[in-house]
């Protein structure tokens, strides 16, 4: 924990300063475009880089994972304090070591509590590492960069070099306790790369989950994409921005607590009835934003959105880990990671350009329609034909 939230802490102090420095010095909206596409293009190689986890053990990984963030600060730091000739290569190769470091954390970090703890315990730790990742990353982060930075510009970088310091020690002293479990893959699965494809195609819990999670997760990022303009062209002779921003402020909070509650709402109600109720109601989040930019409408549904990812990203993550062998973990974990976010660019930039073309309500309800068509191919299938693969594994 202490490791993760280091970590995600420094990606919201750097990250969320580097928008804020890059035109202080002269660069445009194409440079912070750019550098946040390097930062996130490596989730297209998280299935092989899942492999490289399952492969290489978590311990290791963590350690030179961190490792090259913090060089990598110094780069982007270089770029972003001292603009002059070759900034954009300085930033752009900051951004890519930046990002493939992250990535092979993020995935490692995940694996690590199926190496240590018993999986009774999945559910509840899963969920603290989602809310610890969310509050550093999204909103302390960014907040405390914006502050520093107002200060000295180079007060974000030398805090989030301080932070993933404190991570990089945080993970050597867990490479033992990690090495002590963690025992090499059989020789047969070293090379599948591909191994995690064919569990979620196998598993008959796994596979209409993902199904689901590809259309939610479409729909999720649609009402991200577009809810600015849409909110600000229902509030255009107000101060659309603050009460925007206290309702993004609104969800995040209630999300932490739907994290927090999402294990014992699945061993009360079971989990498949959850995660057919969540996925249901996050479909649904478009269609209610589409009727309309008010308070309400948008607000529930950004509530909505919010609770609902806190809710399935746990469980998913848990169960995942429960239903996978050992040492395919890693690259089980990362397929759902690629099916779910790594159509995310295409989205929203899919999204962005129907709201323009056929207007926001009418994209809102399509992404709806989509995400409703997911949970039928998937979560609502198994319940409409009786094969009954809802039952937890043990």
């Amino acid at each position: 924990m202490a490791g993760t939230v280091a970590g995600d802490l420094a990606g919201g102090l750097i990250l969320g300063t580097l928008p804020l420095a890059v035109p202080a010095h002269g660069g445009g909206p194409l440079l912070i475009g750019l550098v946040s596409a390097a930062v996130t293009g490596w989730w297209i190689l998280a299935i092989p880089l899942g492999a490289f986890v399952d492969r290489r053990g978590c311990g290791p990984v963590l350690t030179v994972a961190t490792a090259l963030r913090c060089a990598a600060v110094v780069v982007l730091a270089a770029g972003a304090l001292r603009p002059g000739a070759g900034v954009e290569l300085l930033l752009g190769a900051g951004a890519l070591a930046y990002g493939l470091a992250s990535t092979g954390t993020d995935i490692a970090a995940a694996v690590a509590p199926v190496r240590l703890l018993d999986p009774a315990a999945y559910d509840e730790v899963y969920a603290l590492l989602y809310v610890s990742s969310r509050v550093a990353g999204l909103a302390a982060g960014p907040a405390a960069g914006a502050a520093l930075f107002a200060v000295s510009p180079t007060l974000p970088f030398a805090a989030g070099g301080a932070c993933l310091a404190l991570s990089c020690f945080t993970f050597v002293r867990l490479r033992r306790p990690l090495a002590d479990v963690e025992g090499p893959p059989p020789a047969a699965e070293r090379r599948r790369v591909w191994a995690g494809v064919a569990v979620i195609r196998n598993d008959a819990f796994l596979r209409p989950v993902a199904i689901t999670l590809i259309g939610v997760a479409m729909a999720e990022e649609t009402v991200a994409t577009v809810v600015a303009p849409y909110f600000r062209g229902g509030h255009a002779a107000g101060p659309w921005m603050p009460l925007l921003g206290a309702l993004r402020g609104v969800s995040g909070a209630v999300s932490i607590g739907a994290a927090l509650a999402a294990g014992r709402l699945a061993r009360r109600f079971r989990l498949h009835r959850v995660l057919i109720a969540v996925a249901t109601l996050g479909a649904f989040c478009p269609a209610l934003m589409a009727i309309g930019p008010g308070l309400l409408t948008v607000g529930a549904a950004l509530v909505l959105s919010a609770c609902t990812e806190a809710i399935w990203v746990p469980l998913v993550q848990s169960e995942t880990a429960r239903r996978t062998p050992a040492h395919l973990v890693a690259r089980t974990r990362a397929t759902i990671t690629f099916i779910v976010w790594g159509s995310l660019p295409l989205t929203s930039t899919a999204a962005g350009a129907l709201a323009q073309l056929i207007g926001i309500p009418v994209t809102l309800t399509l992404a709806s329609v989509l995400a409703f068509t997911s949970c039928l191919f998937g979560v609502w299938w198994p319940v409409i034909t009786g094969t009954g693969v809802g039952q937890r594994h043990h």
